[in-house]
């Protein structure tokens, strides 16, 4: 088949993209149960978590896969195409694949919605049950590592009983879907913890915590918990992780921001828990120097230079200007923007308004993307150097022009964004 099936099913996806969301179990339940239950034909870890899921992931499937498994990992929003969230031992599904197996659950489809009285199948559970047939009929994975999309009780991921699971951490996202406080988001991520079995949890408050320590003594699960199971100390410039089962030692991360020192250990304790053995120091040296994520804290060499950051929440933008902080302090900073209208998007504005720099909002290609002219208003009111460029490459050129070749060009707020202009740099690469 050639690559024309992979356009096919990527179009009937983007048509189901105006479905939204159903918080249910039902169509994923529904829509596999037609494909003879693919999550059930190998292991399951599934990463919730309100930033890094991503990254944990890729690093729990790449230290899984150094140590002999075969491994998938499902992972989402992608950057630039959906083939890029469904990938084994850290390669991404090829185009025929996709197509075959797109149309293996397109048939499978209006069957399952017979069963639904009404309910229509939605995009993220076609795409989640497509990457658990590929796993189980094609590539016959060991392990699938599944990162959830929003929440953890009623995603499309949770359709299996994962071995292990992963919390990240917990802040502010989802509002409108997983509730307004806290403590209402942490009730959702809660139910990665399932019957006996393992959840690894970073760091999070004691309110926080007590959550998911309830839910866990109500399911008999067990918690390994950041902080009190295992951490991370620096040591002359590398670091040294903890673990219930060993410590590693002059462990380099290269890239990928401070926080990645965070999701580097909870993948390391993740895959442990999986094996239950202690990891191999030269394969975790070897995978960890190797952990940069696209789109993530990921640095583009140029006149000027670009930082790419998909930081899409207060917590993650936080944490992304401490990181502008302290390694660009000195650079002319111009950051571009596009934020989701289900974000804290005022939150974000007030964040990189405290920054000394010039920004220019503008509006990714996703339906939910907020108005760049009513942003770069807010920005204004409260004293920042702030215009709207509605088209998101043409902010670009913008940004790069006031930075000036030695400046720095942040391109943040919105994963959307971050892959438009991946895309348009890896186009004018190529071209």
């Amino acid at each position: 088949m050639n690559g024309s099936g992979q356009s096919t099913f990527s179009t009937y996806l983007d048509k189901l993209e105006n479905l939204g969301i159903e918080p249910s179990l039902a169509g994923i339940l529904a829509l596999c149960r037609e494909l003879d239950d693919p999550q059930t034909k190998f292991d399951l870890i599934q990463v919730t978590g309100t930033n890094g899921k991503t990254s944990t992931s890729r690093i729990i499937q790449s230290l899984l896969t150094a140590h002999g498994q075969r491994v998938g990992v499902y992972t989402s929003p992608h950057l630039i195409g959906y083939r890029e969230r469904i990938m084994v031992d850290g390669v991404e599904i090829t185009e025929d694949d996709f197509a075959d197996i797109g149309r293996l659950v397109q048939d499978k489809v209006e069957a399952a919605e017979a069963t639904l009285k009404g309910r229509k199948i939605t995009q993220f559970e076609v795409l989640t049950a497509a990457a658990l047939a590929y796993f189980a009929f094609k590539a016959r994975v060991d392990v699938a590592v599944l990162e959830v999309g929003m929440g953890a009780r009623w995603d499309a991921t949770s359709v299996g009983e994962p071995k292990v699971g992963v919390i990240t951490n917990v802040s502010l996202d989802h509002a409108a879907w997983l509730g307004p406080e806290i403590t209402d988001i942490a009730a959702e991520k809660a139910y990665v913890i399932k019957e006996n079995n393992r959840v690894v949890v970073g760091p999070v408050s004691k309110e926080v915590m007590s959550i998911f320590e309830k839910r866990a003594h109500d399911v008999n699960a067990s918690l390994l918990r950041y902080g009190r199971d295992f951490e991370a100390a620096a040591s002359t410039g590398k670091l040294i992780f903890s673990t219930p089962l060993g410590a590693y030692t002059d462990i380099d991360l290269p890239a990928g921001g401070p926080w990645q020192a965070d999701n580097a250990l909870l993948g390391m304790v993740s895959a442990e828990t999986y094996l239950n053995h202690a990891l191999e120091i030269d394969e975790v040296r070897a995978v960890l120097f190797n952990s940069m994520v696209s789109g993530r804290a990921e640095l583009i060499h140029g006149r000027p230079d670009l930082l790419l950051d998909g930081a899409h929440n207060p917590a993650g933008i936080e944490r992304f200007l401490q990181f502008l902080k302290s390694e660009y302090d000195d650079r002319r900073l111009v950051f571009l923007i596009s934020i989701l209208k289900d974000k804290e998007a005022s939150a974000m504005v007030e964040s990189i308004c405290r920054i000394d720099a010039d920004i220019i909002f503008t509006t990714s290609d996703s339906p939910r993307a907020s108005g760049s002219i009513e942003l770069a208003k807010i920005a204004r009111s409260l004293g920042a150097r702030a215009i709207s460029v509605t088209d998101p490459i043409e902010g670009l050129e913008k940004a790069k022009s006031i930075a000036g070749g030695k400046g720095l060009v942040a391109v943040t707020g919105s994963l959307y964004l971050v892959g438009m202009i991946r895309k348009y740099i890896e186009s004018r690469t190529e071209g």
